[in-house]
């Protein structure tokens, strides 16, 4: 991707100098390529930026009705997917109302858009009409493309994944195999998209308990996902999430860490200041797993952190009033569950402590009436423990557990979590580092055997 981009920069650079102006389809064209390359290498920001200008200058030249700038729109909608939903269902739904009154309904590059605003409404956990679109899409092309069609593999992945969420697990397995055959036989073994089909189909092997399998899965798309991206890159942080939680649900709490650790450095690394739906999962996922360890100090300051982002993206309304929560809503339901859990704990605290508190002001006052009788006479004989003092003891043993308990674990600090990430992240993957990962990523995945899993489609070269 660097070399490419190089080769884009030096093209946009003579274009500019022979036509001796921005305002130009070629100069356009320059930009949308660069804006393709800087998804790739996870640069949002700058991604944009450079499909924004390629579709005002289109617009300008061609007016708003033209393929091009249906193009251009597709782009933009597929960059926008990663840190506002509601942006990017608008500018794909203006590619598919472009597609549909230009090409009809039955062209590959409409059924690219539906596929894509079906996507962005299962995203944003309209879960209904992206089933109705999906299913549109493969009516139209199930009997116009080739068997082995990588958007056909596209569609059944999505289907497949969307399933998945309803809970239809059978069904998505089946689909997920269907797509990751498809995607084997036609992109190759260490195709980004048969990552997806991996990791896709490691999400229904979780929900169906088959850990071992699940880890394989989620493994195989790692290895695929840094030799192609590198390891700063959402996709790959999106694979180490996922192998956090299979290894949480199998009770190997320091690997789940370390892996959702992992993630989050990625994600606040690519996405900075941004309101992000990533960071509220990476948040989220850190407070189950310290909460199944009773890692309470930990378990609230993820709470906290999780609520926050949460909240950032409410404000923002990036990914619409419902999906923050809806995309997400087993990992959220379970962060409501934890709050609750901890609300109640830290009621108990505080009737122990209250229980401690009397407790020990009646022995006080039973010690100073034995002491005063004493005094007047008493026999002197040591006293046997009484039912008081037995209460006192219990009290305050349980009030010292549960304070221990609390504070037991104390902070763990980021620095030093991340095995294998050497200095701060950079916005490029360096060539060396891309050539030495692909070349384990190669290593890892000779002995690949069929899976599957999804994604919006690129609109191809720009």
């Amino acid at each position: 991707y660097e070399e490419a981009e190089a080769l884009h920069l030096k093209a946009l650079k003579l274009r500019r100098e022979l036509l001796g102006t921005d305002w130009h389809l070629d100069i356009a064209q320059c930009l949308g390529d660069l804006g393709l390359v800087d998804e790739r290498l996870a640069r949002f920001e700058e991604a944009e930026a450079n499909h924004r200008r390629a579709l005002e200058i289109r617009e300008s030249i061609l007016g708003p009705q033209h393929l091009t700038v249906a193009k251009s729109c597709f782009n933009l909608g597929t960059v926008l997917c990663f840190f506002d939903l509601a942006e990017a269902l608008k500018f794909h739904q203006r590619a598919l109302d472009i597609r549909l009154k230009l090409l009809g309904k039955c062209d590959i590059r409409t059924a690219k858009s539906m596929s894509n605003v079906a996507q962005v409404q299962w995203m944003m956990g309209n879960l209904e009409e992206g089933e109705e679109m999906f299913k549109t899409a493969l009516a139209v092309h199930t009997t116009q493309l080739p068997r082995g069609h990588p958007f056909l593999a596209q569609l059944y992945g999505n289907l497949g994944l969307l399933y998945t969420d309803l809970g239809r697990l059978d069904e998505a397995e089946k689909l997920h195999r269907q797509s990751l055959d498809m995607r084997i036989k036609s992109l190759g073994m260490a195709h980004p998209d048969v990552a997806k089909s991996y990791g896709a189909l490691g999400i229904v092997m979780g929900e169906q308990k088959k850990f071992r399998e699940a880890r394989d899965m989620h493994r195989r798309a790692l290895a695929i996902r840094i030799g192609t991206y590198g390891i700063w890159h959402p996709e790959v942080a999106r694979s180490h999430d996922h192998l956090g939680s299979i290894y949480c649900e199998e009770g190997h709490f320091h690997l789940a860490e370390k892996h959702h650790k992992r993630a989050l450095l990625i994600r606040v690394a690519v996405f900075r200041t941004k309101p992000c739906k990533e960071l509220v999962k990476s948040h989220s996922n850190l407070a189950l797993l310290w909460s199944r360890q009773q890692r309470k100090a930990e378990t609230r300051r993820a709470l906290e952190r999780a609520s926050r982002s949460q909240s950032l993206l409410d404000e923002s309304g990036s990914f619409g009033r419902r999906a923050g929560r809806k995309r997400a809503s087993k990992v959220w339901s379970k962060v409501e569950k934890i709050k609750l859990h901890h609300d109640n704990d830290d009621n108990d605290t505080n009737k122990a402590h209250d229980t401690m508190g009397h407790a020990n002001n009646s022995s006080s006052q039973g010690r100073a009436r034995a002491n005063s009788h004493e005094g007047r006479g008493g026999s002197g004989e040591t006293a046997q423990p009484s039912a008081l003092s037995r209460t006192t003891s219990a009290a305050t043993s349980m009030g010292e557990r549960i304070q221990s308990l609390c504070c037991q674990h104390r902070p763990a600090c980021m620095a030093g979590c991340f095995e294998g990430f050497t200095g701060a992240p950079q916005n490029k993957v360096s060539s060396s580092e891309s050539g030495a990962s692909a070349t384990a990523a190669t290593r890892a995945t000779v002995a690949f055997a069929p899976s599957a899993s999804v994604g919006s489609a690129s609109d191809g070269n720009d």
